[in-house]
């Protein structure tokens, strides 16, 4: 299992670095019974089509036929029937009984996740067994099921008991075979079988009862072992004794550790682990081989020539162009069966591993850069960058775990601390150039942005085409929603995902050179089976992603097997939702823990200008039925949360046509809804789109990618071909994300009428009003408002909202007359501040300004001749007085106390020591207060003056 993946951050503003490096020097795939349930329910036990163990191992299968007995399999404690071979208490263990015609049997096959060992790979388990009655033990098998070597514990054909070996060399399944022991209740045999070329090398270890070893080999070339069979029958069911059940635990696989030797029968690994000319071949009989460049016919083979027991060829002769090509030995000049070899030709025409050095992202785009890349040296583990011109560099030590089912390791470093919108060069260790990528810019105020977004790509050179094609677009990055390599995580398609990366490399690059960094969703061809539902084992968990997922898994660092969904923030005006269509992840319930995720991750994100889920099995399909679960499941749970988030545009793949949907809301059209584009077609064969279903408003079989082009006020999207050319028209859209909020202004003020209006907001589809009451108006088109049951004494507060899918605007203003508004409405004043409306104007002439008369709760139109004012000084105290009258309601201005010794001298009015108290209401109107103003009169102070100053609010 490979160690879990650590990733690095440096900044390079500050130039502080941490390096951490971590590699298993040889893989080791391991499978005990302590990673299964002793119950027969839930995804941990012990059944078909499913398995615990580490990348390495293929499924278990299974066979019982009871026969009118018992026979089946169970995880139990093998010190009770025979010698201690568990891991934490338990061991795998089949049982069938009894010994009566027709007999009960029952079998386990240990399958790989390769579908054949090949040369230098190893596989170590342990048995424990007693009795002699029945039969059982286990059988070494090939592809097609035939028996290869063969452990039985039984009686031979001399009906000698035993312990019997038989193989090619020392016999066949139907002789007497080798005995090697008797039987004895506490042995553990532990079997090692190691892959050569031409033979399988196998050695027993015994301990405990028996001991000693026994070693020998049997004929099976590289490439022909596939699985053991281990199995049991007929055994004596007397009281039921565990003593009859066959015990079997503690697999390990080992594969080869190859490096640059020569390739051997059966293997599919790709030449070149170190750059040379020479192909080489290890088999006696081998004399030609045929390569062909991909779509040529393997119409000429070439001889080979012998260099001690290795037939070598140099690959010049040939003059291959650089890039891809299949081949095939043929020994003794026969065609060989098997499938293709891979061949990949340098610039330079040597035989090499290909590259791969790629860009990605886990966090904000516009700071940040995760560099990956493929190489076969534990320390070649480095990364450099700097900005162009520089000649220092900064040096970050990246992360490593292995690649799967190959020599090849995968190193990953982020750096952060980038410049926004800002070119770096960078270096990594095992590639001799220097490289570009690009940060995102921080808001789209600078520039527009540009993605390439697309699925379904395969490999070849029509996939290799349309990357390109894009890329002459210049792209800011490139996303493809699921199905890359069509490697289907299968051991022997390694080379697919090779072939993948190697396309990105080449032909992913912008105009002016840079790399396009690629984010990455996951789809049914990145896991084995396509889809969780399809393993009765499944479990929502990183270490089942790597078992099933492995390539895709390891290869990109987001979104990550922990959680296989995610989200990216380009600052504050795109986000990407890349989601999982039930490959890795639970079915899709509305419950399930990836959909609970994403309705708190688009709620979050109701804000961004651009909200783009991106996602593999289409909610609208154009090619498989309306009415398929995986379909109708997303089309039921997520395609709501993305209508109530206001997402407005959707990417879905999976059907291999293009596919532009008519805008959609609640199962309908409308123009207010999502459009969704699809339907994966980067290069995969296209299939014929059902053109008359009515939620499409086009659709054909054209390849092709969607250019999205992203402003600060909208979004324009075109599919663009493998040749170049862009097709469908233009689709545009305003950007996403809830409305601005309004700012009412008031408009018109009367006895039982309060007007208000605003002005109109984009994004907003519609108003509502607001009332401190509870009461709520919608006004759909409007942008104004009249509320007939306002009076001056309602005290009521209004606030508007702008609405759209995305929500309602946030941190809306309130609004109201203003307290002095009101005043001025009950007394017969204009109540905009107009004319006599003023507040410095004085109406009835009583020489108090409008202010005035409204701080201190008097009629401004009569000359009442009440004293708002008077003063007095409080001999017994010490002080100096000022008596005020205040209006309750007078909330929108405020008085001030201040005091001065001499009016005449220059210097600001002071409020210090000055004590203000409340000493009631008027006795003659209840919505007036009197005050006491005081300041103490010192002995030196020949004389003091107190004065009210009132002033406007804010």
């Amino acid at each position: 299992m490979a160690a879990p993946r650590q990733l690095l951050s440096a900044s390079c503003c500050c130039l502080f670095f941490v390096a951490f490096s971590s590699l298993q020097a040889q893989v080791v795939a391991v499978d005990d019974a302590s990673r299964y349930s002793f119950s027969t329910e839930g995804v941990n036990r012990w059944m078909s089509n499913g398995h615990r163990g580490d990348l390495g191992f293929g499924v278990w299968e299974f066979e019982a036929v009871p026969h009118g007995g018992f026979a089946g399999r169970f995880i139990g404690d093998s010190g009770v029937g025979a010698a201690d071979i568990n891991t934490d208490g338990k061991s795998f263990g089949i049982f069938a009984h009894p010994a009566s015609s027709p007999t009960p049997y029952a079998a386990a096959v240990r399958r790989f996740d390769k579908p054949v060992l090949t040369t230098g790979d190893s596989i170590t388990f342990k048995v424990a067994v007693n009795f002699r009655n029945g039969n059982k033990g286990f059988s070494v098998r090939s592809a097609s099921g035939v028996g290869l070597f063969n452990f039985n514990v039984g009686t031979n054909s001399s009906g000698e008991g035993g312990y019997i070996i038989r193989n090619g060399v020392n016999g066949t399944p139907t002789d007497g075979g080798q005995r090697f022991g008797g039987y004895h209740a506490d042995t553990v045999f532990t079997f090692t079988f190691t892959q050569q070329a031409r033979q399988m090398d196998w050695v027993i270890e015994r301990s405990g009862g028996l001991s000693g070893n026994v070693s020998g080999n049997f004929p099976a070339s590289s490439g022909t072992v596939a699985d053991i069979r281990f199995y049991i029958s007929g055994t004596d069911d007397a009281g039921l004794t565990p003593a009859n059940n066959l015990y079997f635990n503690s697999f390990v696989f080992t594969p080869a550790v190859r490096g640059d030797a020569p390739l051997t029968p059966g293997e599919r690994r790709m030449p070149g682990f170190e750059p040379s000319y020479i192909l080489r071949y290890q088999d006696p009989s081998a004399n030609t081989v045929t390569v062909r460049h991909s779509g040529d016919s393997f119409a000429i083979s070439t001889s080979m020539t012998k260099n001690g027991d290795v037939w070598e060829l140099d690959i010049r002769d040939l003059e291959l162009a650089p890039g891809w090509h299949t081949f095939k030995f043929r020994p003794n000049s026969e065609w060989e069966a098997d499938p293709n070899r891979r061949l990949y030709l340098d610039p330079d025409g040597r035989i090499a591993l290909p590259p791969a050095v790629y860009l990605t992202w886990q966090r904000d785009p516009t700071t940040t850069m995760t560099v990956q890349w493929y190489n076969t040296g534990v320390t070649q583990n480095q990364v450099r960058f700097r900005f162009p011109g520089v000649e220092d560099w900064n040096t970050l030590t990246g992360s490593t775990e292995p690649f799967p089912h190959t020599e090849r390791l995968i190193h990953t470093a982020e750096i952060t601390g980038l410049v926004p919108d800002t070119s770096y060069e960078f270096e990594v260790d095992g590639y001799d150039d220097t490289f570009k990528f690009r940060t995102m810019p921080a808001s789209l105020d600078s520039r527009p942005v540009k993605i390439g977004i697309g699925g379904d790509v395969d490999v070849g050179a029509r996939p290799d085409a349309m990357t390109a094609a894009i890329a002459a677009k210049d792209p800011d990055f490139l996303v493809v929603g699921g199905d890359h390599a069509y490697e289907d995580a299968r051991a022997e398609n390694f080379w697919r995902w090779y072939r993948y990366m190697d396309s990105w490399f080449t032909h992913a690059r912008a105009p002016d050179g840079r790399m396009l960094p690629l984010v990455m969703g996951i789809g049914n061809h990145e896991v084995r089976y396509g889809y969780s539902f399809n393993h009765p084992d499944f479990d929502d968990s990183a270490a089942w992603r790597d078992r099933y997922g492995a390539y895709f898994y390891r290869s990109f660092a987001f979104p990550g097997p922990e959680i296989p969904y995610g989200v990216l923030d380009f600052g504050k005006y795109l986000s990407l939702v890349i989601l999982d269509t039930e490959h890795s992840s639970p079915i899709i319930t509305g419950s399930d823990p990836q959909s609970q995720w994403l309705v708190s991750a688009l709620d979050a994100r109701r804000d961004v200008q651009h909200l783009f889920p991106i996602y593999h099995v289409p909610a609208y399909p154009s090619v498989r039925s309306f009415n398929d679960a995986n379909n109708t499941r997303i089309r039921q749970r997520w395609v709501p949360l993305f209508e109530q988030a206001g997402v407005k545009l959707a990417f879905e793949h999976h059907d291999h046509t293009f596919k532009r949907t008519r805008p959609l809301l609640g199962g309908a059209e409308n123009a207010d809804g999502i459009v969704f584009l699809g339907d994966g077609l980067w290069g995969i064969g296209n299939r014929a789109p059902d053109t008359g279903r009515w939620y499409l408003e086009a659709a054909n079989q054209r390849h092709h990618v969607h250019l999205v082009t992203l402003t600060a006020t909208n979004r324009t999207v075109e599919a663009v071909d493998t040749q170049g050319d862009t097709f469908g028209g233009q689709l545009v859209q305003p950007i996403d994300g809830i409305p601005s909020a309004p700012e009412p202004v008031i408009t018109e003020l009367q006895e039982n009428v309060f007007s208000f209006t605003w002005s109109s907001v984009p994004r907003a589809d519609k108003y509502k009003v607001i009332r401190s009451d509870g009461i709520e108006v919608e006004v759909n088109n409007g942008t104004s408002y009249a509320d007939p049951e306002w009076t001056p004494s309602s005290g009521f507060t209004y606030v508007v909202e702008a609405i759209n899918r995305a929500g309602h605007s946030r941190t809306n203003p309130s609004t109201a007359p203003a307290p002095r508004q009101v005043w001025a409405l009950t007394n017969d004043l204009p109540w905009d501040g107009s004319g006599e409306g003023d507040m410095m104007a004085d109406p009835n002439r009583s020489g108090r300004p409008n202010i005035l008369e409204y701080f201190h709760g008097l009629n401004p139109r009569v000359a009442n001749g009440i004293n708002p004012l008077a003063t007095e000084v409080n001999p017994d105290s010490g002080e100096l007085v000022l008596r005020f009258r205040h209006n309750r309601t007078a909330t929108d201005v405020q008085g001030r106390v201040v005091w001065k010794s001499d009016l005449a001298a220059p210097g600001p009015w002071l409020d210090s020591d000055v004590a203000i108290t409340a000493e009631g209401p008027d006795p003659t109107d209840s919505g007036v207060d009197w005050f006491r103003a005081s300041v103490p009169i010192e002995p030196d102070d020949s004389r003091k003056f107190l004065r009210l100053e009132v002033s406007e609010s804010d």
